[in-house]
């Protein structure tokens, strides 16, 4: 947008703006895990497997044991360890790199993570907190399989080793998204044209003939509409006011 521009309280701007639109979708549901074979699995798909990628959720755990959060076969997996923290993992070049935060996390909140791959390094984002960049020597080279993306589940064990809690928000892209874009816009929901965004999870209740599903918000996608497993449902929860409470938003 070009010209003078009228803004709230008589405010002008005589130079270009950028304008975001953002759009309010369903905005009291969120996708409900209770641990036990319940999960949402993505068909493989080829433009998921991207030589650089940032990956996104909002989760709210019940409990800190070792669970999935988004994995995708043994190319990469955002999670929560064994000692309860999160955890991002990219293979490159047959080598698993690693990187965690080093405080538990609570349960009962929201909190918002990120996983980012630029090609040369692997970041973790936590609540708006950058926890740690570790440097890959053998860069850009993800040995992609056909495995499906799971979400709340890992594919090589999807009913042993379950996500136990609400997960909402997920968004993956192919690019490799700076850290103060993340913390911009991860209280928004997005339009779903967002440049680099492939796939976007936002968990409302939609089903087909009964079924429940997951449909990919991104405009003009139809390939990566995701399952969900019997049991596992949309629940609804005022997720924005329990967010908004975390001491970590700020």
């Amino acid at each position: 947008i070009s010209g003078k521009i009228t803004l709230k309280d008589g405010i002008t701007a005589d130079n270009n703006i950028d304008l975001y639109a953002t759009k309010k979708i369903n905005d009291n549901t969120c996708l409900f895990l209770d641990g036990y074979n319940e999960y949402v699995s993505i068909p493989h798909p080829e433009h998921f497997n991207n030589s650089i990628f940032t990956v996104e959720a909002w989760v709210n755990l019940n409990s800190l044991n070792s669970q999935p959060i988004v994995t995708k076969g043994s190319e990469w997996g955002l999670t929560i360890n064994n000692n309860g923290q999160a955890q991002f993992s990219v293979k490159d070049n047959n080598t698993i790199q690693t990187i965690s935060d080093g405080t538990h996390l609570s349960t009962g909140a929201w909190h918002h993570l990120a996983g980012i791959y630029d090609g040369k390094s692997v970041k973790l984002i936590v609540d708006k907190q950058l926890i740690d960049s570790s440097y890959i020597s053998s860069s850009n080279h993800i040995n992609y399989g056909i495995d499906p993306v799971y979400i709340g589940a890992y594919s090589t064990n999807a009913d042993t080793i379950d996500f136990n809690g609400m997960i909402d928000e997920v968004r993956i892209w192919n690019i490799a998204k700076d850290s103060s874009s993340i913390n911009k816009y991860q209280n928004q929901q997005l339009v779903g044209n967002e440049g680099g965004l492939i796939a976007y999870y936002p968990f409302n209740r939609d089903s087909l003939n009964s079924v429940l599903f997951a449909p990919d918000y991104t405009v003009g996608n139809k390939l990566t509409h995701a399952n969900i497993t019997k049991g596992a449902d949309t629940t609804c929860i005022d997720r924005k006011s329990t967010r908004l409470n975390s001491s970590h938003l700020g």
